[in-house]
């Protein structure tokens, strides 16, 4: 699944740790699980919606608890509501969970801007609830990736100062 989530963040142009962030909080990493109002698999998709997306995006739609088919059809709708909510993270990842209908209706309703970041003002504890864990893993994540990206490259330089004997230069 790993694999599945860097080459799905790479061709949809998301962060691999929201990706992460939003499979850990919809699924906890079970590709097999169906939700109480019908979701399926890793990203929890509903499948009317994910056959739309199917149908959107050119990617195949088929069993949603295999992750090669659920991986790409939730990356292509996550970068969807990412620019049809103008880069609003916050607002892409209410729409995830509640549903686009539910977010343009408090967008309208309650003139909610672009840049809008208030997400004890979602009407859905369980959305806002989403929204927070989403946001928080994927900063964690995110950190967890710095630290280990600055402990691969000090090792790295650790290991330029140590020559191998066995080496040959030339």
């Amino acid at each position: 699944m790993a694999q599945l989530i860097l080459i799905n963040a790479e061709r949809y142009k998301l962060q691999p740790e929201l990706l992460q962030a939003v499979i850990e909080v919809e699924s906890k990493y079970d590709e097999k699980a169906v939700s109480h109002v019908g979701a399926v698999g890793a990203m929890q998709l509903v499948p009317t919606t994910a056959r739309w997306i199917a149908q959107e995006s050119g990617n195949p739609y088929g069993d949603l608890k295999d992750p090669a088919i659920n991986i790409p059809l939730g990356a292509w709708y996550l970068r969807y509501l990412i620019n049809k909510y103008h880069g609003n993270l916050e607002l892409a990842l209410a729409a995830y969970n509640a549903g686009r209908g539910n977010v343009d209706t408090w967008i309208r309703e309650k003139n909610w801007p672009d840049d809008f970041n208030d997400i004890d003002a979602i009407p859905f504890p369980e959305t806002q609830g989403f929204v927070t864990q989403v946001i928080r893993i994927k900063e964690e994540l995110k950190k967890k990736h710095e630290i280990q990206k600055l402990k691969a490259q000090q090792a790295s330089v650790a290991q330029v100062g140590h020559t191998d004997k066995n080496t040959k230069v030339g």
